[in-house]
């Protein structure tokens, strides 16, 4: 009788165990998918990148993408009311060593890369500033639909960087030249 019982009790035992392994395995795999269905959505801003996926996706997936970032640029909240804006506050945030606010005013495809930039020149940010302080707007370009940063170095006038209104939003945001 004992060695029916403990067999009995092993066979118990390993469904137990089989039931634990069975639930934390049914877990793990909803997780994974709340996660992939919820994660934030980001733009591609690789060329490469966009390339391949305009290559592989239908219309539809296009669109939705498309709508996708749409809705992305729309929740943005950094950037100003008019170019003038955008620039002094980012100006403020220069002035103030707060980089990655001040990267926060470019479009997204330039935040990374000026974030980066801006940390890496860190010891010169001072005449950045000025350099930025000294800029003039150009008159509105309606064909590209912006404004160009303007300044003038040793009698030379030279593009800083660009001015655009992002149409979801309808902020202004700085972009890279």
């Amino acid at each position: 009788m004992n060695i029916k019982n403990s067999v009995k009790k092993i066979k118990e035992k390993r469904k137990g165990t089989w039931l634990v392994f069975l639930l934390i395995l049914i877990i793990l795999f909803l997780g994974y998918f709340y996660y992939q269905g919820n994660k934030e959505f980001m733009p591609i801003v690789d060329e490469e990148e966009m390339t391949l996926f305009f290559s592989k996706s239908s219309q539809q997936e296009l669109d939705r993408y498309y709508e996708k970032v749409d809705q992305f640029y729309a929740k943005d909240i950094y950037g100003g009311e008019t170019p003038e804006e955008v620039l002094e506050m980012y100006i403020e945030a220069l002035e103030n060593r707060d980089f990655e606010l001040a990267s926060k005013y470019f479009v997204f495809k330039d935040q990374e890369n000026e974030l980066n930039e801006l940390g890496d020149a860190e010891n010169n940010i001072t005449k950045y500033i000025e350099v930025l302080k000294e800029s003039y707007l150009s008159e509105y370009d309606e064909i590209f639909d912006l404004y160009e940063l303007r300044v003038f170095v040793e009698n030379i006038d030279s593009l800083v960087m660009q001015i655009t209104k992002i149409e979801q939003s309808g902020l202004w945001k700085l972009e890279s030249i």
